[in-house]
């Protein structure tokens, strides 16, 4: 409670009908998953009807602006990880290449599960490797220099703040077998990854 924020869209019987939310505190493990679960749980594709959480109905956090209506990325001054799993290019952790329709239509579990994987080892490469000092950097060109420095500090900024709230020191070794599947775990990458390539090229 109070490391993780998320956003979800609470549904209420009166105006204005639907608010964004964040949840900050969480009593329980059961709760906080349920929460996840809610702040994923898109109209439509997830179920008709929201999902309920102490009398309470939500889904999916959707895009609320976070300066206009949903302060939901903290005070100013906190540091922001950003996560995609789209691809973003300018998120800290993201997925090389996977095609938009499987937030859609989901692959097999067997993908998923190595999808799982590829977060897992993104995240941890993440956590052990520091970014690039920018004042130890001096192999710029005085025209790219300015913008590009404030980027690496914010890096920086981010990545030592993450490194802060951790219990141990974080490796980037990955598990050898998945434990739900029993499967390979590089295998499960390797599988994942491949079809993705595959199917986004399909379209290009």
């Amino acid at each position: 409670s109070g490391r993780v924020r998320v956003l979800l869209t609470r549904i209420t019987r009166s105006p204005p009908f639907v608010l964004g939310e964040v949840v900050d505190k969480f009593p329980d493990n059961e709760t906080a998953v349920q929460i996840l679960c809610a702040s994923c749980h898109v109209p439509f594709v997830a179920g008709i009807w929201p999902r309920q959480i102490f009398g309470r109905y939500y889904y999916d956090g959707l895009v609320w602006p976070s300066r206009l209506l949903v302060p939901w990325r903290g005070a100013p001054g906190d540091h922001v990880v950003r996560i995609s799993a789209c691809g973003a290019p300018l998120a800290d952790i993201r997925i090389l290449r996977a095609p938009y329709w499987w937030a859609l239509l989901p692959p097999a579990p067997k993908v998923l599960r190595g999808l799982f994987w590829c977060g897992y080892r993104d995240a941890a490469l993440w956590f052990a490797t520091q970014p690039a000092n920018p004042e130890s950097c001096r192999c710029r060109s005085s025209t790219n220099a300015g913008s590009a420095d404030v980027d690496d500090e914010g890096a920086l900024a981010r990545w030592q703040a993450a490194q802060a709230l951790l219990s141990k020191k974080a490796s980037s070794t990955l598990p050898s077998v998945d434990p739900v599947t029993g499967e390979d775990v590089l295998e499960l990458i390797k599988h994942a990854e491949m079809l993705a390539s595959q199917a986004s090229q399909a379209l290009s």
